[in-house]
């Protein structure tokens, strides 16, 4: 059983990947690497600079963020990286409305929002 789950995990990864999660393994056995948690989209602007990062959630903020998300989302807050969690429903609200609702924002760490 052991064996199948690990087969079904290096699957996920490439070969190059597989080959660079060993060299960690074998040389930085104090570190944990992993391909989870990082947000849905990237938002640049035109000369490709990045702006901020944006997690998707397919509800609200009941949808939860994994682990793997709130460990990066607490790094973005950290460092003042602009990061924010979107809803499809906000694509319709009033912009003016959006800031009443201090609910919504409660996942984003800087006062950037789309």
């Amino acid at each position: 059983m052991a064996k199948e789950i690990t087969k079904s995990i290096e699957q996920e990864y490439s070969q190059a990947e597989n080959s660079f999660r060993k060299y960690i393994k074998e040389n930085y056995s104090d570190l944990k690497i992993t391909k989870k948690g990082m947000p849905d989209f990237m938002v640049l602007d035109k000369k490709d600079r990045i702006i901020g990062f944006v997690e998707v959630k397919r509800t609200d903020l009941s949808d939860n963020l994994k682990k793997e998300q709130r460990i990066f989302r607490n790094f973005c807050q950290r460092y003042k990286i602009p990061y924010q969690v979107w809803m499809p429903n906000m694509a319709t609200w009033d912009k003016r409305n959006i800031i009443k609702d201090k609910k919504i924002w409660t996942e984003q760490t800087t006062n950037w929002r789309l």
